[in-house]
C-alpha cells in the first residue's frame, strides 16, 4: 500500500477524537491507535495496519495500552507516532529498532529508577555507586556505536 498525505491527514483526524485502551470498537474516540491507522487507510476493524513495522506496531500497542490518564491524553501522546510509523513496512529494520529502543531505554528510564534507589532510606552507602551506574547508563552505546568512536578516536584523535 502506498501511504499518502491523505492517509496521515485522516490519521490525524481519527487520533485527535481519542484512543482508547485495547482494540476498542470502530468508532473515532472508542478505537486503539494501530485501528485508528487501519480505519484512516480504509482496511477492516484490527490491529495491523499491514503498513507498518512489526517491531513498531508491538511498540506502539504496548504504549497505547498504558495507563494513560485519559483517552485525550493517550490520544496526544500518540498522535506523532501514529504518523510516524506510516510506511514503516520494508523500511525500519526490526531488530535495529528493537536495539536501539532498548539502548533509549538504557539511557533515559534505567538512570531514573537507579537514582530512585540511591534516596531510599538505607541506601545512602551506595548512593555514589548508583550515582555513577545512573550516568554510565546514560552514555551507554550500542557495542557498533563504541566501535566507530574507537576508531574516531585512533584515526582523528576525537576525544568525547
Amino acid at each position: 500500500m502506498q501511504v499518502t498525505i491523505e492517509h496521515a491527514r485522516k490519521v490525524i483526524e481519527i487520533v485527535d477524537k481519542g484512543l482508547s485502551k485495547g482494540l476498542g470498537v470502530q468508532e473515532p474516540g472508542k478505537m486503539c491507535v494501530e485501528a485508528a491507522v487501519c480505519a484512516a487507510l480504509g482496511l477492516p476493524h484490527g490491529d495491523d495496519p499491514q503498513c507498518v513495522a512489526s517491531s513498531v506496531r508491538a511498540f506502539k500497542i504496548q504504549l497505547n495500552d498504558l495507563g494513560w490518564s485519559s483517552n485525550a491524553a493517550r490520544a496526544v501522546g500518540l498522535r506523532r507516532l501514529a504518523v510516524a510509523q506510516l510506511g514503516s513496512l520494508g523500511v525500519v529494520n526490526d531488530r535495529d529498532f528493537i536495539k536501539l529502543l532498548a539502548l533509549k531505554t538504557i539511557q533515559a528510564i534505567v538512570p531514573i529508577a537507579l537514582r530512585a534507589a540511591a534516596n531510599i532510606p538505607g541506601n545512602k552507602t551506595h548512593k555514589e555507586k548508583l550515582e555513577k551506574a545512573a550516568i554510565g547508563c546514560e552514555n551507554a552505546m550500542l557495542p557498533a556505536g563504541r566501535d566507530a568512536l574507537a576508531l574516531a578516536r585512533v584515526r582523528h584523535g576525537f576525544h568525547v
